[in-house]
């Protein structure tokens, strides 16, 4: 596994109940299927993924987007690390993920953010950065999400 692989895997799981835990496997497989992988300082600071329909993963937000729209680009996590935050990287790997899609045609990007457990400061972050609600969905008693979608 690549030092920037090593970095994303630690800043990822160090994130992972915002996001999931992984396994160097599980992102060797993500980052192979993405549609965009951006990172800042090696992954240090932060990193987006992201995939699009048609890519070999079964999650079920993944899903959810999968069966309900054909024209997207999905945010299976973006992550900025506690030196970066506040300091426009999330909102830099946004710009530049936002250019990639466009430049392939595509007409929004998609995610989820957590609401059980709580994730008040992802909301906002990404309401700041022009993602609107779609759906709330519970996926289990532990676990409720917020679907939003940011046109381009």
């Amino acid at each position: 596994m690549t030092a920037l692989l090593q970095n994303i895997l630690a800043l990822n799981n160090e994130f992972a109940e915002q996001t999931s835990w992984m396994t160097p496997e599980e992102l060797q497989k993500l980052v192979e299927e993405a549609f965009h992988f951006g990172h800042r300082d090696e992954g240090l600071d932060g990193f987006v993924i992201s995939l699009t329909k048609g890519a070999d993963y079964h999650s079920p937000n993944f899903t959810y987007f999968c069966e309900r729209m054909d024209d997207f680009v999905y945010v299976d996590r973006i992550i900025v690390g506690a030196r970066a935050q506040g300091k426009g990287t999330g909102r830099s790997l946004y710009d530049e993920l936002s250019e990639v899609a466009r430049a392939a045609g595509f007409k929004r990007i998609v995610c989820e953010v957590n609401t059980l457990p709580p994730n008040p400061g992802s909301i906002a972050f990404h309401t700041k950065a022009g993602f609107q609600p779609v759906e709330e969905v519970t996926l289990n008693p532990q676990k409720r999400v917020l679907y939003m979608e940011k046109p381009l």
